[in-house]
C-alpha cells in the first residue's frame, strides 16, 4: 500500500498540507477533495504520521462511504462508530447491536496494541460514553481457577454499558442465579460465560 502514498508525496500540494500538520497549524481547511480522494488522503496522512485516525462526518450516510472506502486502505482496522439510536415505541429495541458494536470499538481504543482507524458522525461523537482511562480501569478479566467476587462484578459490569437481564440472551448482558454469574461478553470469540462464586 505505500505506492498509495508515494502518489500523495509527489504532489506539491500534499507536501505543503504536510508541512502545516506537522507544524500544528490547524484546523487545515482544504478544498475541492473529491469523495473518491478523501479515503486516500485520510491514508497518505496516518500513514506518514504513523497515527490513528478518528474521522468525523457530517451524516450516517457520509460516514458510512467513507467507513467503506477506507476499508480499502486500512482493512479490519477501520471501525464505523455508530450513534445510538432512540426509539420511542419500544426501549428494549433501542440497538443492542449498536450498544455491542460501540463498547467493542471503545475496547479497542482502550488497547492500545495498535493503531484503528474510526469513521463516526458528529452527533455519534457527541453521545456520552466512559473516558478511556475510565474503561481501562473497569475491565475485568477471568481466570480458570481464580476466585470472583460476583458481587463486585455486578457492581462494575453496568458503569461497562452491560446490562443485567433476568436471562441472557445477547452480548452486554449478565445475570446472576444461585451463584453463578452468567455474562455475554463484548468484543470476544466466545458467545457465553459461566463465572461461579
Amino acid at each position: 500500500m505505500d505506492v498509495f502514498l508515494k502518489l500523495f508525496e509527489e504532489q506539491a500540494e500534499f507536501s505543503e498540507f504536510f508541512k502545516d500538520l506537522k507544524a500544528n497549524k490547524t484546523p487545515i481547511n482544504t478544498l475541492g477533495v473529491s469523495d473518491s480522494v478523501r479515503a486516500h488522503l485520510i491514508y497518505a496522512v496516518c500513514k506518514k504520521l504513523d497515527t490513528p485516525c478518528l474521522a468525523v462526518t457530517a451524516d450516517d450516510e457520509s460516514a458510512r462511504r467513507l467507513f467503506e472506502d477506507l476499508q480499502y486502505f486500512f482493512g479490519e482496522d477501520v471501525f464505523l462508530f455508530p450513534k445510538t439510536d432512540l426509539l420511542f415505541y419500544d426501549v428494549e429495541a433501542k440497538g443492542k447491536d449498536i450498544t455491542t458494536l460501540r463498547l467493542d470499538i471503545l475496547g479497542r481504543l482502550a488497547e492500545d496494541e495498535k493503531p484503528c482507524y474510526v469513521v463516526t458522525t458528529a452527533e455519534a461523537l457527541g453521545e456520552v460514553t466512559l473516558p478511556k482511562e475510565v474503561y481501562a480501569q473497569k475491565v475485568i478479566s477471568f481466570k480458570d481457577g481464580e476466585d470472583a467476587e460476583l458481587d463486585e462484578i455486578a457492581q462494575n459490569l453496568p458503569e461497562l454499558g452491560y446490562r443485567r437481564e433476568d436471562m441472557v440472551e445477547g452480548a452486554g448482558q449478565f445475570s446472576i442465579r444461585g451463584g453463578i454469574l452468567n455474562i455475554y461478553p463484548v468484543g470476544v470469540k466466545s458467545s457465553l460465560v459461566d463465572i461461579k462464586e
